[in-house]
């Protein structure tokens, strides 16, 4: 089974081309939301914040890429990391992180 990564853009171009697409996909959800295809632009929206979310995690973590998740996922995550706490979403094990937490 292949596990969908979100890999980091080193200066390769990488982050203009997430861009584009960004602004690609914001004007397919206004396309589709304006012709009454409202669960198909909530489905692009849930996407590009999963993506989000997915770029900060794996900015906080030092990865270079992170597996890709449902958006609860990540949210339960970022908030165990905002406490100063990691939990692997696997075994569920907590552990605390060797670099500072703010507040």
């Amino acid at each position: 089974m292949v596990i969908p990564t979100r890999e980091k853009s080193r200066g390769n171009g990488l982050g203009s081309q997430r861009w584009r697409r960004y602004a690609d996909a914001f004007d397919r959800v206004e396309r589709c939301a304006s012709h009454g295809y409202f669960l198909e632009a909530i489905a692009i929206l849930d996407s590009l914040i999963g993506d989000r979310l997915a770029s900060r995690l794996g900015h906080l973590q030092g990865d270079d890429s992170i597996k890709v998740e449902p958006i609860g996922r990540l949210c339960g995550a970022l908030i165990g990391y905002k406490k100063g706490l990691l939990q692997d979403q696997v075994t569920g094990s907590v552990t605390r992180p060797d670099w500072p937490v703010g507040s």
